[in-house]
């Protein structure tokens, strides 16, 4: 319920800034039941609203995208780490950290555009 209410329906009628508790709280409940997959895609959708929702320091941001990748990583969730990769990127992007040398080029240690576009290819014509 987190996931749908919090992370889609909910930010169409409220701020951005509403959702940061609920989608923290469906973290923490999926994994007291564990569903982990759930749990890190409420994570994922928490991270997006502090980088978008704009009033978080970038160094909260990183702080907050960093800790929940790790999860994911740990977790082995991949389909949640390329939703949180690209934004922990960007934001390394933005503080001048970890990255290649174009600032505007999703390019670094956590995220490569150019690894994700030949996987979105090689997937795409797989079938």
């Amino acid at each position: 319920i987190s996931i749908c209410f919090y992370g889609a329906i909910h930010i169409s009628r409220r701020t951005i800034h509403d959702t940061y508790e609920p989608l923290l709280r469906g973290h923490r409940i999926g994994f007291e039941v564990g569903d982990t997959g759930r749990a890190m895609i409420c994570a994922s959708r928490y991270v997006a609203a502090l980088y978008f929702g704009g009033t978080t320091p970038l160094f909260k941001v990183e702080e907050q995208a960093s800790f929940f990748h790790e999860q994911c990583v740990a977790y082995k969730q991949e389909h949640v780490i390329y939703q949180i990769a690209p934004l922990l990127q960007a934001v390394f992007n933005l503080r001048g950290k970890r990255m290649w040398s174009d600032h505007s080029v999703l390019k670094g240690d956590v995220f490569d555009i150019e690894t994700i576009d030949s996987l979105t290819l090689e997937t795409n014509f797989a079938e």
